[in-house]
Protein backbone atom coordinates (compact mmCIF):
# COMPACT_ATOMS: atom_id res chain seq x y z
CA UNK A 1 0.00 0.00 0.00
CA UNK A 2 1.12 3.53 -0.71
CA UNK A 3 -1.49 5.75 0.94
CA UNK A 4 -3.61 5.95 4.06
CA UNK A 5 -6.70 5.44 1.88
CA UNK A 6 -5.27 2.18 0.49
CA UNK A 7 -4.42 1.04 4.01
CA UNK A 8 -8.00 1.82 5.06
CA UNK A 9 -9.33 -0.39 2.23
CA UNK A 10 -7.04 -3.31 3.10
CA UNK A 11 -7.98 -3.11 6.80
CA UNK A 12 -11.70 -2.77 6.00
CA UNK A 13 -11.41 -5.75 3.62
CA UNK A 14 -9.79 -7.92 6.30
CA UNK A 15 -12.30 -6.76 8.92
CA UNK A 16 -15.06 -7.75 6.50
CA UNK A 17 -13.80 -11.35 6.49
CA UNK A 18 -14.40 -11.40 10.26
CA UNK A 19 -17.80 -9.68 10.08
CA UNK A 20 -19.00 -12.04 7.35
CA UNK A 21 -17.81 -15.15 9.20
CA UNK A 22 -15.60 -16.32 6.35
CA UNK A 23 -13.12 -18.09 8.60
CA UNK A 24 -15.83 -20.19 10.23
CA UNK A 25 -17.51 -20.93 6.90
CA UNK A 26 -14.18 -21.94 5.34
CA UNK A 27 -13.37 -24.22 8.25
CA UNK A 28 -16.84 -25.82 8.06
CA UNK A 29 -16.43 -26.40 4.33
CA UNK A 30 -12.95 -27.89 4.76
CA UNK A 31 -14.19 -30.22 7.49
CA UNK A 32 -17.10 -31.41 5.36
CA UNK A 33 -14.92 -32.00 2.31
CA UNK A 34 -12.24 -33.83 4.31
CA UNK A 35 -14.93 -36.02 5.90
CA UNK A 36 -16.36 -36.87 2.46
CA UNK A 37 -12.83 -37.62 1.24
CA UNK A 38 -12.21 -40.02 4.15
CA UNK A 39 -15.54 -41.78 3.55
CA UNK A 40 -14.80 -42.20 -0.15
CA UNK A 41 -11.32 -43.53 0.56
CA UNK A 42 -12.66 -45.97 3.15
CA UNK A 43 -14.96 -47.52 0.57
CA UNK A 44 -12.03 -48.75 -1.52
CA UNK A 45 -12.55 -52.49 -2.15
CA UNK A 46 -8.91 -52.90 -3.22
CA UNK A 47 -7.67 -52.17 0.30
CA UNK A 48 -5.63 -49.16 -0.64
CA UNK A 49 -4.52 -49.63 -4.24
CA UNK A 50 -7.21 -47.37 -5.72
CA UNK A 51 -7.19 -45.16 -2.64
CA UNK A 52 -3.53 -44.38 -3.20
CA UNK A 53 -4.34 -43.02 -6.67
CA UNK A 54 -7.52 -41.31 -5.53
CA UNK A 55 -5.81 -39.30 -2.78
CA UNK A 56 -4.23 -36.95 -5.33
CA UNK A 57 -7.41 -36.63 -7.38
CA UNK A 58 -9.60 -35.96 -4.34
CA UNK A 59 -7.07 -33.45 -3.01
CA UNK A 60 -7.17 -31.42 -6.23
CA UNK A 61 -10.99 -31.52 -6.27
CA UNK A 62 -11.17 -30.45 -2.62
CA UNK A 63 -8.68 -27.64 -3.11
CA UNK A 64 -10.57 -26.44 -6.20
CA UNK A 65 -13.86 -26.31 -4.30
CA UNK A 66 -12.25 -24.52 -1.34
CA UNK A 67 -10.56 -22.02 -3.67
CA UNK A 68 -13.86 -21.28 -5.40
CA UNK A 69 -15.48 -20.45 -2.06
CA UNK A 70 -12.43 -18.40 -1.09
CA UNK A 71 -12.70 -16.33 -4.29
CA UNK A 72 -16.35 -15.63 -3.46
CA UNK A 73 -15.32 -14.60 0.06
CA UNK A 74 -12.72 -12.21 -1.36
CA UNK A 75 -15.35 -10.55 -3.56
CA UNK A 76 -17.72 -10.21 -0.60
CA UNK A 77 -14.96 -8.75 1.58
CA UNK A 78 -14.04 -6.27 -1.17
CA UNK A 79 -17.65 -5.07 -1.38
CA UNK A 80 -18.23 -4.77 2.37
CA UNK A 81 -14.75 -3.31 2.92
CA UNK A 82 -15.49 -0.61 0.39
CA UNK A 83 -18.80 0.19 2.12
CA UNK A 84 -17.06 0.39 5.50
CA UNK A 85 -14.41 2.66 4.02
CA UNK A 86 -17.04 4.89 2.39
CA UNK A 87 -19.12 5.07 5.56
CA UNK A 88 -16.20 6.68 7.39
CA UNK A 89 -16.53 9.67 5.08
CA UNK A 90 -12.84 10.54 5.26
CA UNK A 91 -11.33 8.07 2.79
CA UNK A 92 -11.15 8.21 -1.00
CA UNK A 93 -12.87 5.01 -2.18
CA UNK A 94 -11.27 5.27 -5.64
CA UNK A 95 -7.93 4.43 -4.02
CA UNK A 96 -9.19 0.84 -3.49
CA UNK A 97 -9.44 0.15 -7.21
CA UNK A 98 -6.09 1.88 -7.81
CA UNK A 99 -4.49 -0.40 -5.20
CA UNK A 100 -5.98 -3.54 -6.79
CA UNK A 101 -4.94 -2.40 -10.26
CA UNK A 102 -1.37 -1.89 -9.02
CA UNK A 103 -1.54 -5.35 -7.42
CA UNK A 104 -2.56 -6.71 -10.83
CA UNK A 105 0.69 -5.34 -12.26
CA UNK A 106 2.62 -7.37 -9.70
CA UNK A 107 0.89 -10.67 -10.52
CA UNK A 108 2.33 -13.22 -12.86
CA UNK A 109 0.89 -14.12 -16.25
CA UNK A 110 -1.87 -16.54 -17.06
CA UNK A 111 -2.03 -19.68 -14.99
CA UNK A 112 -3.12 -23.16 -15.97
CA UNK A 113 -4.33 -23.83 -12.43
CA UNK A 114 -6.38 -20.64 -11.99
CA UNK A 115 -9.18 -22.74 -10.43
CA UNK A 116 -6.87 -23.40 -7.45
CA UNK A 117 -6.22 -19.69 -6.81
CA UNK A 118 -7.79 -18.44 -3.58
CA UNK A 119 -8.21 -14.87 -4.85
CA UNK A 120 -9.90 -13.64 -8.04
CA UNK A 121 -7.58 -11.92 -10.51
CA UNK A 122 -6.73 -8.46 -9.20
CA UNK A 123 -7.75 -6.80 -12.47
CA UNK A 124 -11.23 -8.28 -12.13
CA UNK A 125 -11.39 -7.16 -8.51
CA UNK A 126 -10.20 -3.65 -9.45
CA UNK A 127 -13.00 -3.33 -12.01
CA UNK A 128 -15.66 -4.56 -9.57
CA UNK A 129 -14.42 -2.29 -6.78
CA UNK A 130 -14.28 0.68 -9.16
CA UNK A 131 -17.91 0.13 -10.21
CA UNK A 132 -19.06 -0.27 -6.61
CA UNK A 133 -17.05 2.80 -5.60
CA UNK A 134 -18.77 4.85 -8.31
CA UNK A 135 -22.17 3.65 -7.09
CA UNK A 136 -21.29 4.56 -3.49
CA UNK A 137 -20.00 8.01 -4.51
CA UNK A 138 -23.27 8.72 -6.34
CA UNK A 139 -25.24 7.71 -3.25
CA UNK A 140 -23.15 9.99 -1.05
CA UNK A 141 -23.68 13.03 -3.28
CA UNK A 142 -27.48 12.73 -3.10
Amino acid sequence: VETVDETAFVLAHELSHLILGHITRSNDLALGLKTAEIVLLSLDPTYGVVAFLMIAVLDVIRRGIEASFSRDHEREADQLGLKIMASCGTFNVSSASKFLYRLHGMEGGASLVRFLHTHPPSLERAREVYQEGERLRKQQTR
